[in-house]
């Protein structure tokens, strides 16, 4: 199952007669469509830091942020993160299991300093209001190769 085009039917048959009589009405038939977490989002992300070269950069953060999420249909996603000035772009492998998605082959430039870090994300859940997750990022070799522990979500606009 995909988050963007699954469509389920399902057939309930209806009993609405009086009591004792053997009547059967036709079947309702019932559509539902899965939301796609494609889509532009106001919200934060809270981090944890460790194990960074620079020692400065460990630590705790609680920052507001804007999230634009492209979701194609050969399940690639791409998340835009913009806080405040800075901007990081996390790609990779959408997949659903059940309501929560995760994020597989991650990527992200995001800051390290170096050529990327490799991303996890996982838990993550679309309501009607807006989405939130959490994710895993280790910095590459050649930046600061801190890992970043994460939960992000937002409202969707």
């Amino acid at each position: 199952m995909t988050a963007l085009t699954d469509v389920r039917r399902c057939e309930l048959p209806l009993r609405l007669a009086p009591m004792g009589s053997a009547t059967n009405f036709p079947s309702a038939v019932i559509t539902r469509q899965d939301k796609t977490i494609k889509g532009s989002y106001y919200g934060g992300v809270i981090s944890d830091r460790t194990g960074c070269s620079n020692p400065a950069n460990n630590g705790h953060s609680e920052t507001p942020a804007t999230f634009q999420i492209t979701h194609a249909a050969d399940n690639s996603i791409a998340i835009l993160v913009q806080v405040g000035v800075a901007s990081c772009t996390i790609t990779g492998t959408y997949s659903q299991s059940g309501h929560m998605g995760q994020i597989t082959n991650g990527r992200g430039p995001c800051g390290d300093g170096g050529s990327g870090e490799s991303v996890a994300a996982g838990e993550l859940e679309l309501t009607v209001n807006g989405f939130s997750g959490r994710f895993v990022a280790v910095g590459d070799p050649g930046g600061d190769q801190c890992t970043t522990s994460a939960r992000f979500g937002g409202i969707r606009r």
